[in-house]
């Protein structure tokens, strides 16, 4: 298990003794869920500096926690789950991550590293690590040279298509979007944008509630995205928003499978949940739940 107890502690202690201008202590709840408490300077109440701590409002259980240097992110920041148990741990430099970041899930009360790997300018960069929740590798990629290092055990079947032949079978190497399937999602979800419209204004008319969509796409034997498809969809406008963003995932850090020593042209599907909700006083409003 990871031991954070002496983290925790030296979190707080270090704000006092590295910032030498005064300071105010804000506390404020951005929105129902959240309580934040952050210092600013008393000359400049607009800049935070120091200490950053975000609670869950209905049982103030932290789960974020970093630093501020004239109002950017700097220094270690964290996260926690709704146990106050670590899930990300990082840091950044001038606004920009930087420096060694791992992700942590549990299998129990067994913390299991899935992700760790440095960050530079803002880019994953060098040698990064995925595991899988068993905690058995997944796979090593170098991102600089944007290669494989070493992949884990693949015994899962796939459907792929070798010299115009459909085939399901296991892979030698499966293909692989390097900044893992976690990258892949929140790249998704960051550009899903659905339209935002007034409720009873016209426009756009939409229901709240869940709505899915099954995608389909092919990684191709040089490592491009071609072939997107809705397999299964809700209303079109979603259909065409989510086909859009997927095809904004065709980032360049895609590794192509291996099937006999050779690339193959492989077929991926992703399933998409995403929540509409409308709120009274303003517009639509997206939450993304991939």
């Amino acid at each position: 298990m990871l031991k954070t107890k002496s983290l925790f502690v030296i979190l707080i202690v270090l704000p006092f003794s590295s910032f030498s201008q005064e300071l105010r202590l804000v506390k404020e709840n951005p929105n129902k869920f959240f309580v934040e408490q952050y210092y600013v300077l008393s000359a400049k109440p607009g800049i935070k500096q120091g200490l950053y701590q975000k609670y869950l409002a209905s049982t103030l259980v932290l789960v974020q926690q970093g630093y501020f240097k004239d109002n950017r992110r700097d220094s270690v920041w964290a996260r926690y789950d709704s146990k106050g148990r670590m899930i990300e741990l990082g840091g950044y430099s001038g606004g920009t991550k930087n420096g060694y970041w791992k992700n942590i899930i549990y299998n129990g009360d067994t913390a299991v590293v899935v992700r760790e790997g440095n960050w530079r300018d803002g880019n994953m960069a060098d040698s990064w690590t995925f595991r899988n929740p068993d905690g058995s590798l997944n796979y090593k990629c170098d991102f600089t040279k944007k290669t494989i290092l070493e992949y884990g055990i693949n015994e899962e079947p796939s459907t792929f298509i070798d010299n115009k032949d459909t085939l399901s079978a296991t892979l030698d190497t499966p293909a692989i979007h390097m900044g893992g399937a976690d990258t892949l999602l929140r790249l998704l979800s960051s550009n899903i944008k659905i339209p935002l419209t007034y409720p009873g204004r016209g426009g756009l008319k939409e229901i709240p509630g869940n709505f899915k969509v099954l995608l389909s796409f092919t990684v191709n034997e040089n490592g491009k995205l071609e072939d997107y498809k809705v397999i299964r969809g809700s209303k079109k406008e979603y259909n065409d928003e989510v086909l859009r963003a997927l095809k904004l995932c065709d980032d360049g850090n895609w590794i192509p499978a291996i099937y006999k020593g050779h690339p193959v042209k492989v077929v991926e599907i992703i399933p998409i949940t995403f929540n509409v909700s409308i709120r009274n006083d303003g517009p639509t409003a997206l939450s993304g739940f991939l």
